[in-house]
Order: C-alpha cells, then sequence, then structure tokens
C-alpha cells in the first residue's frame, strides 16, 4: 500500500515537474512599476489576501506621500521608531483603505510609537476591516483566476500530513526518547507509548498551525470551500481502509528499533517540517532535496522501510504544493502576469546589485511594492539599506515580515 502510494506521488511529481517547468509561461523581468495602484492593491491581488505586510508598506507609501513621517527616538532606554501625522488625509487625494489606515492608527493621538502598534492586538485587527474596503475595488474575474491544480495539490498536501504527520512528529522525537530511557534506566515499551502520545498531541496543533500557514486561496470561502472537500476525502479514505480491511497507519510503527533506520528518518523528518514551513527555502538552491528523496524513496521500496516512506511522500506531496504556480497561464497583457514580471525582477539578487544604489527613489518605490508581495527577506533587508526609510530593520523582518509562498 506505501510503496503504490509512493510510486504514484513521485510519477505525479516527474509529470507536474516537466509540465511545469518546462511549459510554464515564461515571465519577464519588467524594471518599471506596472501600474500606479497603491502597494496593498497589488498584494491582495497577488497573493489572494490582506496580511500585516500590506499595512507596513501602505504606513511607508503614505510617508512618501507627506501624509505620515517616521522618525526614530530614544524611549525608555530604546530606540524606537515614531509615526506623527503631517497633515489632514484627504478623499480626493488618498483611498478609502489609506484613509481608513489613517483615521485607525491616529484615531487618539497624531504621534504613535509604530514598534507598540505592529505588537497590539489593534494591528492585527485593522486589516481584516482593511481587506474588506479592498475587496470593493477589485476585479472577481481578476482575482479568481487561481489555478484548480494548486488547489488539488493543496488538498493532496493536507491529505497527506493528516495521515503521516504523526510519523514525522514521531520520527523527530523518537531518538530523543531512546537516549532518555538509556540514561535514566526506563523501559523501551511505555518510552515509546509516551512518545507517540506526545506525538499525537503535537500533531493536532501542527495540523491547525500548517493549515492556517498555507492559506494561500482568494478567499475565505474558497479555503472553507477547500477544507470541506479534504474532510470529505479524508472520511472517504478512513472508509475505504476499513472496508478493503487495510491494515492501520499506526501498524507502521511496529518496527524493530534500529538506529540507523531512527537516525536516517530523524534527519528526512526534519528536513520535511522545515521545508514544509518555508525555513528551509523552496528555491533553485535547494532543488537537489527533490533528488535526494527520490534516491532515499528508491531505497526505502527495495528494502521496505515504512516510516522512511512516509516521510518521503510527505515531502513530495509539500514539494508539488510549492512548485504548483497559484494562477491559471496569463498572457502579457495580464495584470497579475505584469506584477508577477516585475517581482521577478524585484527578486532577481544580480539585477538589484547591478543598479545605481544611489537612485534612492526607485528604491523607495521597489521596497513599497516589495514588502506587499512578500519577497525574501534578504532582498528586504537591502531594498531597506537603500531606501530612506528608517522602518524596516532587523526586528520588523523577523518578528513581522511574512514572506509570501506563492
Amino acid at each position: 500500500m506505501l510503496i503504490l502510494i509512493c510510486i504514484m506521488i513521485i510519477l505525479y511529481t516527474i509529470i507536474l515537474r516537466k509540465v511545469i517547468i518546462n511549459k510554464e509561461t515564461e515571465y519577464l523581468f519588467f524594471r518599471d512599476i506596472p501600474t500606479e495602484d497603491t502597494p496593498a492593491y497589488v498584494g491582495k491581488i497577488m497573493k489572494g489576501h490582506v496580511n500585516g505586510n500590506d499595512i507596513i508598506s501602505t504606513i511607508i507609501d503614505l510617508s512618501y506621500k507627506g501624509y505620515i513621517k517616521i522618525e526614530q527616538e530614544i524611549i525608555k532606554g530604546k530606540e524606537k521608531k515614531v509615526l506623527i501625522l503631517q497633515k489632514s488625509p484627504s478623499s480626493l487625494e488618498l483611498q478609502e483603505h489609506e484613509l481608513f489606515l489613517i483615521n485607525k492608527i491616529f484615531s487618539n493621538n497624531n504621534k504613535i510609537i509604530f514598534d507598540d502598534y505592529i505588537k497590539s492586538k489593534k494591528f492585527k485587527k485593522d486589516f481584516l476591516t482593511f481587506d474588506k474596503m479592498l475587496e470593493r475595488r477589485i476585479d472577481r474575474k481578476t482575482i479568481y483566476r487561481n489555478s484548480l491544480l494548486k488547489n488539488i495539490n493543496k488538498i493532496i498536501l493536507l491529505l497527506v500530513f493528516f495521515l503521516f504527520g504523526i510519523i514525522i512528529l514521531n520520527s523527530i522525537l523518537l531518538p530523543i526518547a531512546l537516549i532518555i530511557s538509556k540514561l535514566f534506566l526506563l523501559q523501551i515499551e511505555n518510552v515509546i507509548i509516551i512518545t507517540r502520545i506526545i506525538s499525537l498531541f503535537l500533531f493536532f496543533i501542527m495540523v491547525y498551525l500548517y493549515i492556517k500557514y498555507i492559506k494561500s486561496s482568494t478567499s475565505e470561502k474558497e479555503n472553507i470551500n477547500l477544507y470541506i472537500t479534504y474532510v470529505l476525502l479524508l472520511l472517504i479514505f478512513g472508509f475505504l481502509m476499513i472496508f478493503g480491511k487495510y491494515k492501520n497507519i499506526i501498524d507502521i510503527f511496529n518496527v524493530n528499533i534500529i538506529w540507523y533506520k531512527i537516525i536516517l528518518n530523524q534527519i528526512l523528518a526534519i528536513i520535511t517540517l522545515l521545508y514544509m514551513f518555508n525555513i528551509i527555502k523552496h528555491d533553485k538552491n535547494t532543488n537537489f532535496l527533490y533528488y535526494i528523496f527520490i534516491i532515499v524513496s528508491i531505497v526505502s521500496i527495495i528494502f521496505n522501510l515504512n516510516i522512511t516512506l512516509c516521510i518521503n511522500i510527505t515531502f513530495f506531496a509539500t514539494y508539488i504544493f510549492f512548485i504548483t504556480p497559484k494562477h491559471k497561464i496569463l498572457n502579457d497583457n495580464d495584470f497579475i502576469f505584469k506584477w508577477k514580471a516585475f517581482k521577478n525582477y524585484l527578486s532577481d539578487y544580480s539585477m538589484l546589485s547591478s543598479q545605481e544604489e544611489n537612485a534612492i527613489l526607485i528604491w523607495d518605490k521597489y521596497l513599497i511594492y516589495a514588502i506587499s508581495l512578500g519577497i525574501n527577506k534578504k532582498i528586504i533587508k537591502k531594498y531597506g539599506k537603500l531606501s530612506k526609510t528608517c522602518l524596516i530593520n532587523e526586528n520588523y523582518l523577523k518578528n513581522f515580515y511574512i514572506e509570501f509562498i506563492e
């Protein structure tokens, strides 16, 4: 059963790579900003949702327009960023979501501490209304041009993670538990049972966090429909396992304790989990993992390494989700095509380093869109250094900035 699933998902991944990598439309590099739309509006269409990045980029954009002044002050012995209202917002010059943000930020005072604002519950709530305002401006045909394949692969990923997530967590915890049992002379059987219980508890937390993490569909409604489909598939799969008299998934754990297997599984499980949460970045530099997991899968099939097969299946489900484009095939006149081409330009290290670093106005405009589009943190940091704004620092990038997974 596991061998068949593993072979099928590897074949599916190979076919998908060929279709997507060889036939996907190549997005050009646009150096000029494609449209005059606000960064939040662009971010909403490209990502399908609003997050804290869009509020930050809007604040910086409003500072460029002269409505907000951003300064650094020493407050209680710490250097903090301060936002100061420079002039009253104008409905003739600003859009509804920009007016809303200014009125919310400066509702009680013309001066606020930015560091405190982004840590507050108010900051987390403000973008919900902010999102609804942007919804009213967006062409529904544009934003709903999502790839059906992306949603199918999301269901596959969640389904696989639901089935095998506990195995990944158990693989990470088991070596630690076995070492503890030897140090404190505990019974191995009891330690293994406790490890599985802890893994199960952590698994449900991980499922919740991961479903929140990969929310990248156009709207909450679409996400709900997707999760209903996901749950129905789980129920169908569960009944098939019962009536088909397949062994329970938990029986996979009933293997002899062999240290080289345990260490191999722990390494693969850690890599898979880090890859799932984009801590190990999905880019050309990590493409070698695809080939490593194929080799390990072949070895696992030959030697019937069940737990290793489960981990590999989870990795490939994650991989196909990441490589699938969010949007359908686009032509070069599409709004999304142009902005993807511009994002490619912003994301390219070599193009960034080759430009004149004294062109401050260019970098300022680039920065606000780079933040809304959720490009790599390292590049945001570089744009921040080239820009005149003092808002982007290590603390913001580490604790608040959200990279967007296409």
